[in-house]
């Protein structure tokens, strides 16, 4: 004697065990791709660059302005296309000529693979 044959779902293919594993393949998958996402992002973001000397506007009668910050560890800095040397503590400090009327100072901070932190300092020379 036969059994009636009893038509079959696709949902009674899936095994428990079988759907549980791919669920936790598919969590660590997307895991792994978000913290990948957030080193490449830390990795390629610009430095925190800080100007604390001149400010923006700034008018002076002397010929050379000091240009003081500070900047993240592990990035260099350049003032008007000019590499400084940053002290222990990550400061930076140099001397710019200026010359008579509106002077731009670009001060530039980048990390090895980062993209560059740009500051721009507006420095007027009045000088009589």
């Amino acid at each position: 004697m036969r059994l009636p044959r009893r038509r079959t779902r696709p949902w009674e293919f899936l095994v428990a065990s079988r759907f549980m594993k791919m669920a936790l393949l598919l969590i660590l998958a997307l895991a792994v791709v978000a913290y990948l996402g957030s080193q490449l992002r830390t990795i390629t973001a610009p430095p925190q660059l800080t100007v604390f000397e001149p400010t923006d506007g700034y008018v002076t009668s002397e010929a050379t302005l000091p240009v003081r910050g500070q900047v993240e560890k592990d990035a260099a800095v350049k003032v008007d296309e000019v590499e400084v040397i940053l002290n222990k503590d990550n400061t930076f400090e140099t001397e710019v000529i200026l010359q008579r009327g509106v002077n731009i100072i670009t001060i530039t901070g980048a990390k090895r693979y980062s993209r560059e932190a740009t500051i721009y300092r507006r420095v007027i020379l009045e000088q009589n």
